[in-house]
């Protein structure tokens, strides 16, 4: 393992960088997930890693990074008001079923939240230590990762080996509050990366109040791993936050008034991995903080307890330091159909966003969203799933806007009783388009993976699950594109 005064410097800093945060996290409210593909399968129980092998789940829109308030955030926040949180995040709820809200993972080059595997945590058990009504929750893994296509620079790919350790705790205080705290440490083998502490920080609390429910959602992720976006190796704080308030007319008819914010820093200092990107024949392409803002209505209407749907819009502004500014509105509709007990469960929410560019001579941008997921589960011991999201979001690149698709389909299995087995297909797109350049699309870039796992629980606490993945991206600027394969092992232990 290598191990250099800048990997000691950099984990310091990482640390510094979470306590300021934390000072900064509970007077406001945080919603969403990370956005930015990366190269390596998220470590068990981090942000963005899946709890159970979820074949078919795939990124979330970018607009989540811009501070939009979701119907995934808003499902938590009713969880939330409603006692019915998640016994701890990433593990099966009480009942032994993997937690229904249908939100789909940060994107990972070879990993599954394109369509990919990873094993799931132990199963579900009481609480370690109770202090009335606080219980905590310990989880741990340790995950072996095989690489052989991850990039250290544009045009430059090498193989490596990582050992990751995520310890992590997690706080139910009492049935509205949960806060998650998971550290991943990292190790590579190559001396071209530098080793990693990333931080991954969640708070989902809510309350009833005679008609009406509040409620946040909240997230940070710190991290400094190689992304798919910048070719390299990228220290990133990502900082979501998102409120909501909802008034029951009745038992049919809602109204959620939502406010949101997306934060994203990069560190540029003189010893950051990031503080330019190499592009081949070009000149060094800086990467650029963003910041979001982001507020909306939604009406909703209960058809029965099977069939929802609703109407919403909402406004925001975007500026990134040194690049672009721009207001935006978003409006869509959205169905979901659930019915208990039953075998197929559906949601959809599809609109239009516009954006509007602040000192620029680039026209409007109009661009169709869109979040869909289906579960269809013809046996108890089978799985069938397929999600699709679309969005917009600021580029981490100076006066760029991304346009990105995702589309996953999986099957998990349950076989012989005890041993889970999933297999995974996604593809991704993502359009970067020049604000400077009348919105002429300077990248394009095109992703396939596919993925198996195998995972078993055993002594009650205790989970192991191996998986491989191969996956590919075709671009049309020179070094972005890759072939890879990762196969790897998780061993995970939850009480």
């Amino acid at each position: 393992m290598y191990l250099d005064g800048r990997t000691r410097l950099r984990l310091g800093t990482a640390s510094s960088r979470l306590s300021r945060w934390l000072a900064v996290l509970f007077p406001f409210s945080i919603a969403g997930t990370l956005w930015g593909q990366g190269y390596l399968v998220p470590p068990q129980g981090f942000q963005g890693a899946p709890a159970v092998p979820s074949m078919g789940t795939v990124s979330p829109p970018t607009g989540q990074r811009g501070g939009q308030v979701d119907n995934q955030t808003i499902g938590r926040i009713n969880d939330a008001a409603n006692g019915e949180l998640e016994t701890t995040p990433g593990q099966p709820n009480a009942n032994g079923t993997a937690p229904a809200n249908g939100e789909a993972n940060a994107p990972t080059e070879g990993s599954s939240s394109e369509g990919g595997v990873t094993p799931p945590l132990a199963a579900p058990v009481n609480a370690l230590m109770r202090w009335g009504a606080v219980n905590v929750h310990l989880h741990a893994a340790y995950q072996f990762l095989y690489d052989s296509g991850v990039h250290v620079a544009p045009g430059i790919s090498t193989i490596t080996y990582t050992h990751t350790l995520t310890p992590g705790l997690t706080m139910n205080l009492g049935p509205h509050v949960m806060l998650d705290y998971t550290p991943a440490i990292r190790f590579y083998s190559q001396k071209d990366f530098h080793n990693t502490v990333d931080h991954s920080l969640n708070l989902n609390g809510g309350f009833h109040y005679g008609d009406w429910s509040f409620g946040t959602s909240q997230s940070l992720v710190i991290s400094d791993e190689p992304l798919v976006e910048t070719s390299a190796q990228t220290a990133t704080t990502i900082y979501s936050a998102g409120v909501a308030a909802i008034y029951s007319a009745n038992d049919k008819l809602s109204l959620t008034t939502s406010a949101g914010v997306g934060l994203v820093f990069v560190d540029n200092s003189i010893n950051s991995t990031n503080s330019g990107v190499p592009i081949p024949g070009q000149q060094l392409q800086p990467v650029t903080d963003s910041q979001s803002y982001n507020g909306g209505e939604r009406l909703n209407y209960k058809f029965g307890d099977t069939l929802s749907c609703g109407l919403g819009v909402s406004f925001g502004y975007t500026e990134q330091n040194g690049g672009f500014r721009s207001i935006n509105g978003t409006y869509d509709a959205n169905v979901t159909w659930r019915r208990p007990a039953s075998k197929l469960s559906a949601s959809i929410s599809a609109g239009f966003q516009q954006n509007i560019f602040l000192d620029s001579n680039a026209s409007d941008l109009w661009s169709p969203i869109y979040t869909a997921g289906v579960t269809y589960r013809p046996f108890e011991q089978t799985s069938l799933s397929m999600s699709a999201t679309r969005g917009t979001a600021a580029s981490l690149f100076a006066n760029q806007i991304t346009e990105a698709t995702s589309v996953g389909f999986g099957v998990q299995q349950r076989v012989l009783g005890h041993l889970n087995l999933s297999f995974g297909l996604g593809y991704t797109a993502a359009d970067y388009k020049s604000v400077t350049s009348g919105l002429k699309t300077q990248r394009s870039d095109d992703g396939m993976s596919y993925s198996v796992g195998l995972s078993l629980p055993f002594l009650q606490h205790c989970s192991f699950g191996t998986f491989y993945t191969y996956s590919q991206n075709t671009s049309n600027a020179i070094g972005f594109g890759y072939s890879n394969n990762q196969a790897g092992a998780t061993l995970s232990w939850a009480y």
